[in-house]
């Protein structure tokens, strides 16, 4: 029982002394420091005011007698626990009354210190002078050292040293000094910091201001200086078009943070789409960047750009340890410019004064194509200006071309034909080579036997077949030729030139007309003969007692799986296109039917 008692009469006896400690008071300044400070005009002190507060005191400061805003210029406020610190910038007036009041529910408390501040002229001669020696910028987490060279001190216990306006404590393996006598007058002091981080508590910025005050019997002298900390540079805002070209387009950006930066990567691509809002998933991502480097904030990327082609900008900031994220897509579409030569040209003769005109588009359009232009004419040494002319619609290819029936007769041997793109934005391209229209005594028949010997899901064999005869005779008419008698000799000299110029046009038709332009493929008679020799080609006829019937076969590959494809076939002699084949229609195998055969 008398044991219970006394743990009761200790647990009492703790309770009333922790309640007693933690009892509610007003506020008591334990001290202002420094006080009755002088400074020179233009001149920076720190202040420090500590408080015994429970609960805890709010502290603010008041010049004479007027509240200071805690986001006053020339005044920074910096708080803790039971203490706050007041800078003083640029110290002006003559004479500042300087207080430091701690308030809470229960009362408040005053203290005040006065601030001289003297002219140049009224220095004395023996007031101290402080200067910093500093690197410009460090690394995170590195040691790095502040020197402060102060004259006119007794002793290096009057430096004080100040991080983000709090004063520096030694002691700890942070922060630590030494110093150093330099002559009868002066003393350096050196600061050592063994490492900056983005994580500390004492500062949230990446650049750090130092304080080295130095204090005697005359005043105080502050000097400081701010040491950037080197990170990875922040992301740059932009970038922002400021002149497109056709060819070049001019950017600038500006710098995200106050990292420093060596220098900045433009990274650019081409941009397939016919969006005029572009969304990210548009954007092939996986085309490789070409990149471009800069030290400069306004750059223009130039001279190699497509006329009216969309791209895809992004800049990058870089420096010694590492580069900033890319900023978002910029995507810009280049200026246009007059569209570039039609290709391929090429004609069916129809009869004797109707050809069926075909071309491909210019490789650069530049622009909107809107237009063909076919100029023709009989009399090719006449200025294009007094050509005939004919505007035909992108849509309306091909132009089946009708020649002036005075002229379809025998005296007719040549006409001639050059053609231009026009696009919306800058009109007319330059003119096509001269193409001639040559009259023949047939039309140009078609290959034949078209079909598919191979299927898989990404590629299908073609074979066709072409009746040498025809291309005999088209060839002879096309040179001018008559010959009555071949030798040898001739035949296989002439049967090597038709294979050298003849080519396929295999189109793919649409579903509600016929194909215009550009063919889905084009295919040389030459690549199909390497494969198995002109001897072999020409002997096969007689072996499979095929007289004059040429075989072709043509592996069509990068098809896409289990699509139903509907094609045509067209022989091109030179610039003459022969009718086209009948239409040939196959699916490819689906991906899984051809995985299921690789199954062992």
């Amino acid at each position: 029982m008398d044991r219970a008692i006394l743990v009761l009469a200790f647990l009492f006896f703790v309770t009333a002394s922790i309640t007693c400690s933690f009892r509610e008071s007003a506020p008591v300044i334990l001290s202002v420091r420094p006080r009755n400070a002088t400074v020179l005009i233009k001149g920076d002190i720190v202040f420090e005011c500590r408080v015994q507060s429970f609960p805890l005191a709010q502290i603010s400061w008041k010049k004479n007698n007027k509240k200071l805003s805690e986001n006053h210029k020339k005044f920074r406020i910096i708080h803790g626990t039971n203490v706050s610190y007041l800078r003083v910038i640029d110290a002006s007036n003559s004479k500042m009354d300087i207080a430091c009041l701690a308030e809470n529910i229960i009362g408040k408390d005053e203290r005040n210190v006065i601030l001289s501040v003297l002219s140049e002229q009224e220095r004395p001669l023996f007031f101290p002078f402080a200067s910093i020696t500093y690197p410009k910028s460090v690394e995170p987490d590195t040691l790095f050292k502040l020197e402060c060279n102060v004259t006119n001190l007794n002793s290096p216990m009057g430096v004080q040293w100040y991080q983000s306006n709090r004063p520096i404590t030694f002691g700890n393996s942070k922060y630590f000094s030494n110093f150093s006598i330099i002559d009868d007058n002066t003393i350096q002091h050196n600061l050592f910091v063994n490492g900056l981080s983005l994580s500390s508590e004492l500062f949230d910025s990446i650049e750090i201001d130092f304080l080295c005050s130095a204090t005697n019997s005359y005043g105080t002298f502050s000097a400081e200086t701010s040491i950037m900390l080197r990170t990875r540079p922040e992301t740059p805002i932009g970038p922002n078009v400021t002149t497109i070209y056709f060819n070049s387009i001019e950017l600038e950006w500006k710098p995200g943070g106050i990292s420093e930066i060596s220098y900045y990567l433009i990274k650019y691509r081409k941009v397939v789409s016919d969006k005029k809002e572009l969304e990210d998933n548009d954007i092939d991502t996986s085309s490789n960047y070409l990149i471009y480097n800069t030290t400069s904030t306004r750059v223009k990327i130039g001279n190699s750009l497509k006329p009216y082609t969309l791209y895809e900008f992004r800049v990058v900031a870089v420096n010694q340890l590492g580069r900033s994220s890319p900023t978002g897509s910029l995507v810009v579409r280049t200026a246009a410019a007059k569209p570039g030569n039609v290709k391929n040209i090429r004609y069916s003769f129809q009869n004797d004064n109707l050809y069926l005109i075909k071309c491909d588009e210019p490789d650069e359009a530049n622009g909107k194509l809107i237009h063909f232009v076919i100029y023709h004419t009989n009399q090719v040494t006449n200025p294009i200006r007094n050509w005939n002319a004919v505007r035909v619609p992108i849509h309306d290819m091909p132009y089946l071309l009708s020649i002036n029936s005075r002229l379809a007769s025998d005296e007719f041997g040549s006409y001639y034909l050059r053609m231009s793109a026009v696009n919306q934005q800058l009109g007319e391209g330059p003119y096509s080579q001269i193409v001639e229209l040559k009259r023949f005594d047939k039309k140009f028949d078609s290959p034949y036997n078209f079909e598919t010997l191979s299927l898989n899901s990404t590629y299908a064999i073609l074979k066709w077949n072409f009746n040498l005869d025809v291309l005999k005779s088209f060839y002879r008419q096309y040179n001018n030729l008559n010959i009555n008698h071949e030798s040898a000799a001739y035949r296989h000299s002439e049967e090597n030139e038709i294979i050298k110029n003849l080519n396929f046009e295999i189109y793919l038709k649409k579903d509600k007309f016929w194909p215009t332009l550009k063919a889905f493929r084009r295919v040389a008679a030459l690549d199909l003969v390497r494969k198995i020799g002109l001897k072999r080609l020409f002997s096969r006829q007689i072996q499979n007692f095929l007289a004059y019937q040429l075989p072709f076969e043509y592996n069509m590959t990068n098809l896409e799986p289990n699509k139903s494809y509907a094609l045509e076939i067209a022989a091109r002699l030179y610039n003459i296109e022969s009718q086209i084949s009948q239409t040939l229609y196959f699916t490819t195998k689906d991906l899984s039917d051809h995985a299921d055969k690789c199954k062992y």
